[in-house]
């Protein structure tokens, strides 16, 4: 089989899965958690076990588990707190600072996994080494910001509550869109190709968001700066939604790769 012939049969494959996903979770009611393995996950599994780069797979759900960690505690703090969204139940018995479900930081997860992993298939990337002082640092970073952040929240709780139409905008645009266009000023090459993969994760977006309100794993009670449209008689998920989860995330994930396995420029 030609390489053009493989990459069809590839994008076949990998519109066929979410859509199957979709209906599977619907059908049978399944749980959020299995939601997001059918709709996010399988796809970019698919292209871990064709393309066999372990190693690359590897650095890709490490940098999945890790990065994106502190900002999605956060974010969904406030976002929970301010009434932006709610993940209705939680397979287990307690929840962080008594508010995030640890499924919301599973779907962060596999997102940003499936991002790295059809970037890299999209770009052809070579292998690069994530494990550099760069990343310790940032984990370092990552535990004193979080310790700091898990002080105000049980000492002033209140202060995390934003009630306004412009929250969601607040919120998303301090914690990824601003970062996205700092980390896209630094590292054009990185996005130059990234309009594929845009369209794809918006795809699996729309797909995931909608079977879960449809399914009432989770709800948005807040309030917008356009009214959520509708989706087969169920309540809508808000454009913000869809922006900064289905094009931003994309846009801060691949900035953020990239600044973690870039090579330092030597000076002369």
């Amino acid at each position: 089989m030609q390489q053009s012939q493989k990459r069809l049969l590839s994008w076949c494959i990998l519109l066929i899965l979410p859509i199957l996903g979709c209906f599977f979770a619907i059908q049978f009611s399944l749980s959020f958690p299995v939601n997001v393995v059918l709709i996010y996950l399988t796809p970019a599994l698919f292209l871990t076990f064709a393309r066999k780069q372990w190693w690359q797979s590897l650095q890709h759900a490490v940098f999945a588990l890790l990065v994106p960690l502190p900002f999605a505690i956060i974010v969904d703090y406030i976002g929970i707190s301010s009434k932006l969204w709610y993940t209705v139940n939680t397979g287990f018995p307690w929840r962080i600072f008594g508010v995030i479900p640890l499924e919301d930081l599973f779907w962060m997860a596999a997102g940003v996994y499936t991002i790295c992993t059809l970037g890299a298939y999209l770009q052809k990337e070579e292998t690069h080494n994530l494990f550099t002082k760069k990343l310790l640092s940032f984990a370092v970073i990552a535990v004193f910001a979080l310790a700091a952040f898990f002080v105000f929240a049980q000492w002033r709780s209140e202060i995390f509550v934003w009630q306004s139409k412009y929250t969601y905008l607040v919120l998303g645009s301090t914690f990824a869109l601003l970062p996205a266009m700092i980390l896209l000023f630094n590292f054009r090459r990185a996005f130059a190709k990234a309009l594929p993969l845009l369209v794809y994760f918006m795809f699996l977006t729309v797909m995931l968001e909608n079977t879960e309100a449809f399914l009432g794993h989770w709800t948005f009670p807040g309030n917008y700066l356009l009214t959520p449209p509708a989706f087969l008689g169920s309540p809508g998920v808000p454009y913000e939604e869809y922006f900064f989860v289905g094009i931003v995330e994309v846009l801060v994930a691949v900035g953020f790769y990239a600044f973690f396995t870039s090579k330092p420029v030597r000076r002369a």
